[in-house]
């Protein structure tokens, strides 16, 4: 045919990428196809088409690469976290050749910190390609901050709570001018509708120690910085505070009046504003159930006048017409007359018992208020009764036995039973049925509804176009080189894919690709290529070894160093490998990890772990070597359901006086089985700050002896958060357990339940709350409660914390032989927030039960408690 193209060649790529971009192009192609598939390929990110050059029957593509900007990493910001700078920002180049959007994101960074007080910073963004991405590396030299020296007042005023600038504090712009603008707009509020301020600031060479409560850190660095003085010039202008005289009758509210004709918001009170402000005057009026006679306005700059004449509409007649129930309407009248006669506020509420009083029989009123004298009124009601009985039909040309479209009309009316005003949108029919079509492969779908009212029903035709049916074809990787294919495909839940396209297959394939967390950078689309739709993901690695070091203290375990490193992409299966190290005095602690998600080709994560813990307690030492699978389903995205196998083996040594061998310990083995469920509607997991967490998990364990009990465990777990204010959030926290054993032979000690430490009743030694042996020795209970209330403030990056825990533990069953008072602690804390979780210090007393604790603990550890 002259029409198709018989040969494409590709050029401007590597052999690797071409040999995927011709399957894109199987010829023979007729021209309109491939004009629509080279428009695909530019749309791609890691693809731009140069040049397109036919010659006959054959074409020519020049493509190039490009660089999608995989992320913007800020470097040398000593000052301020990531996150404080990023929120500042609004300029995210795309690519890195987009040399304007990078130019603003370098203003806008050292705008930022000029704002701060860091006058003399160095930005510059350098662009880091890697194999299929690019990386904006933000290199900021910050230099020293400036302190305020002196003040110099140009103008000044008591009126209206002036901003105080305390010399010796860090200079910070933004603070000063959001602190003017405040006295500015209350000034305003007071009546000074021309109230203003000035403000600007030198270098000088004086050296002043700079501080700031909420910045420890900056001053002890920047303690005595030289030559890093500012002098700071401002001055405050109020002007004449406007004199306000309203003459109106002693019904009319005067606060709602002015808050109504918004004074604070004009600039000056002149010809043009004065018309304004009397129709805004008329229309409060009449919202209020005013007859407005007249509204004169006069003033200028100094004053201004507003006149009102005006009465209460009082209506002594008031009549109904209604297509039904009119009478019984009338009837009800006397109940809505106040004793000047029908007000604006009885009738309104005459007008909302008719609308639900004829919701309640099913019928849609609309009510209006007609006056007909200035005596008399009549409420109009208009009623639209149930509709018509309705017929639906769908019509798209597809020919055989069409089940798609008896699904369409059973889909509309299942819409129309469960909202009969979906029927009344066009366009919302329109797109429900496109997307019903596209479920099964027309991902090009258009319909078009038709409407129409006969003598005895309502007709509703959608008229679809449904397009070719497209095919599932193959999956195009470009990059990711470390990542399996199969890998990818199993991400995208390809072998679950159906013969034909899914617009919920595709929008679940992008999803977990873009979100897949083995890429620094993903992304998925579609290209249709005839009637086959090929799946393109593109995709750069990750850095595969990582690492990091944590530090922490508590005050029974002592100082604390944890060390863990990893491996990701595990062969190019997405999977992880962590080896940790936790080492202190009295504890060590070694795992092995290995975490994989969407194991097997289908939708589940699943967690290996080989570790062994060493603990030295006050009765006795213990070692513990486990192994433990888990396999994690996501019913919901909120809503995760695991299911774990463990096998651990205990021994003890050092063991003292007060344990009995046989009676309260013994080595042994157990196999475990748990199941754990957790609904999670937070709005973070690392710094919650509202919402709700719940999570409930069960334990079954059996002994591999006849020497130890098999026991079951089941805990509940419940946390609240609530922001009372911007700034703070209030968290509550509440937990219990129970163990219950088949028979009185002994379990594992680390099994049974204690408090005290950093995450339980703070106030108390780590596990110090639980039970004794009857030699004496802590062995904990078989049961446990908890409950924790928390305040949290945050001051930037630093937050403090008020709490108080109580909790206590049983030796048998919940709430029964306990002690009779509960283990409670108070205390205060500070948290420095980082991108992981905060650092937290915790100095905690107990409250009850004071001889088994010292005076005060202290604890040091990242995260939140719950």
């Amino acid at each position: 045919m002259i029409g198709e193209i018989l040969t494409i060649a590709i050029i401007g790529v590597s052999d690797g990428d071409r040999e995927l971009l011709e399957r894109l192009f199987p010829t023979p192609m007729d021209r309109q196809t491939v004009e629509s598939v080279v428009e695909q390929v530019d749309g791609l990110r890691f693809f731009r088409v140069k040049e397109a050059e036919l010659e006959g029957q054959h074409l020519q593509l020049n493509i190039s690469r490009s660089y999608p900007v995989e992320d913007i990493v800020l470097r040398g910001n000593w000052a301020f976290l990531d996150s404080t700078i990023f929120q500042e920002l609004s300029a995210f180049p795309v690519y890195d050749t987009d040399t304007r959007t990078i130019a603003r994101l370098e203003q806008q960074v050292r705008t930022f910190y000029h704002l701060s007080g860091y006058l003399d910073v160095e930005v510059n963004v350098v662009p880091r390609r890697q194999g299929y991405t690019s990386i904006l590396q933000v290199n900021i030299r910050e230099n020293s901050p400036y302190v305020v020296t002196d003040l110099t007042y140009l103008g000044h005023t008591d009126i209206a709570n002036p901003p105080t600038i305390i010399p010796g504090t860090f200079f910070e712009p933004y603070r000063i001018i959001r602190s003017l603008e405040r006295w500015k707009l209350r000034a305003i509020e007071k009546g000074y509708v021309n109230a203003d301020y000035f403000f600007s600031y030198e270098q000088n060479e004086r050296t002043f120690p700079g501080f700031a409560i909420t910045a420890p850190f900056k001053t002890l660095l920047n303690f005595f910085n030289p030559r890093r003085g500012i002098s700071v010039y401002y001055g405050l202008y109020p002007g004449e505070q406007l004199d306000i005289t309203i003459e109106a009758p002693d019904a009319v509210d005067r606060k709602g009046l002015l808050d109504s004709i918004r004074l604070d918001q004009r600039t000056a009170i002149d010809d043009f504003e004065i018309p304004i402000i009397a129709s805004d005057t008329r229309r409060y009026l009449r919202r209020q159930g005013f007859r407005v006679e007249d509204v004169y306005v006069s003033g200028n700059q100094d004053e201004i006048f507003i006149g009102i004449e005006a009465h209460r509409i009082h209506y002594e007649e008031v009549g109904i017409e209604s297509p039904y129930w009119g009478k019984a309407m009338e009837q009800q009248l006397p109940l809505y007359r106040a004793d000047e006669g029908f007000d604006h506020s009885g009738l309104n509420r005459l007008q909302g018992d008719i609308r639900r009083e004829a919701a309640n029989r099913a019928v849609d009123a609309r009510t209006s208020l007609r006056e007909d004298t200035p005596k008399s009124a009549t409420v109009t009601v208009d009623m639209r009764f149930p509709r018509l009985p309705l017929v639906l039909s769908v019509s798209d040309g597809l020919d055989g036995n069409n089940s798609l479209q008896e699904q369409a009309v059973d889909s509309l009316y299942e819409l129309y039973h469960h909202n009969e005003r979906s029927i009344d949108d066009s366009r919302y029919l329109a797109q429900h049925i496109q997307r019903l079509y596209a479920e099964k492969g027309y991902l090009k779908a258009r319909a078009q509804v038709q409407r129409s009212v006969l003598d005895r029903h309502v007709a509703v035709e959608v008229l679809v176009d449904p397009g070719p049916r497209y095919r599932n074809a193959s999956v195009l990787t470009f990059g990711a080189e470390s990542t399996s294919r199969r890998y990818v495909r199993r991400v995208m839940r390809y072998s679950q894919m159906d013969e034909y396209a899914s617009l919920s297959a595709i929008e679940q394939a992008q999803q977990n690709i873009e979100s897949e967390r083995i890429f620094s950078y993903s992304n998925y689309q579609g290209i249709k290529v005839g009637e086959r739709y090929y799946h393109v993901v593109q995709a750069e690695d990750r850095g595969n070894i990582f690492g990091a070091v944590a530090l922490g203290y508590d005050s029974f375990y002592g100082p604390n160093v944890q060390f863990r490193v990893g491996h990701g992409n595990v062969m190019g299966r997405g999977g992880e490998l962590t080896a940790t190290q936790r080492q202190s005095a009295r504890r060590s602690i070694s795992a092995l990890e290995y975490h994989e998600d969407f194991s097997f080709g289908i939708p589940i994560d699943t967690t290996y772990t080989l570790s062994r813990t060493r603990a030295e307690r006050q009765s006795y030492t213990s070692h513990v070597d486990l192994f433990s699978m888990t396999i994690r389903h996501f019913l919901h995205e909120s809503i995760p359901l695991s299911f774990s196998y463990s096998h651990s083996e205990y021994g003890y040594r050092s063991v003292s006086s007060g344990l009995d061998r046989g009676e309260d310990y013994d080595d042994g083995a157990y196999h475990h089985v748990g199941v754990n469920v957790r609904y999670n509607r937070t709005d973070s997991l690392v710094a919650p700050t509202k919402g709700f967490d719940l999570q409930s998990s069960y334990l079954r364990s059996l002994s591999q002896s006849q020497r130890h009990s098999d026991f079951q465990t089941l805990t509940l777990k419940g946390s609240y958060y609530l922001p009372p204010w911007r700034r703070g959030v209030i968290a509550l926290h509440g937990e219990a357990g129970q163990i219950s054993r088949d028979d009185r032979l002994p379990i594992p000690l680390e099994s049974r339940f204690s408090l005290g430490g950093a995450n339980s009743v703070r106030g108390f030694e780590h596990e110090r709350v639980a039970l004794r042996s009857a030699g004496g020795a802590r062995i904990g209970g078989l049961a446990y409660d908890r409950v924790t209330a928390e305040y949290r403030h945050a001051f930037g990056n630093i937050e403090t914390v008020l709490y108080y825990d109580m909790g206590n533990v049983y030796p048998e069953q919940l709430w029964q032989d306990g002690p009779s008072d509960p283990y409670t602690g108070v205390g205060t804390g500070l948290r420095y927030r980082t991108p992981v979780g905060p650092i937290r210090l915790d100095v905690a007393k107990a409250t009850t039960h004071k001889t088994e604790a010292d005076s005060y603990e202290i604890y040091l550890t990242i995260g939140y408690s719950f």
